[in-house]
């Protein structure tokens, strides 16, 4: 398992990518992340949706209007 700690957890930033574009709270991100640890790095990570381009490559052909 120690190999999985270099992973990223797609789960967590996710969340953590919705809840930058604010469509789901922080507080929901909280209550269904698996490493509140990566979800709080992913939040406060530089980039993702608030990017000059204005979204994240994980969710730039994505329309969530």
């Amino acid at each position: 398992k120690e190999y999985l700690k270099n992973i990223i957890n797609y789960l967590d930033f996710y969340l953590a990518e919705l809840c930058k574009r604010n469509i789901i709270s922080r507080d929901v991100a909280y209550n269904r992340c698996r490493y509140p640890d990566d979800l709080r790095r992913y939040l406060t990570n530089a980039g993702g949706a608030n990017t000059i381009a204005g979204a994240s490559p994980l969710f730039s052909d994505l329309d969530f209007q």
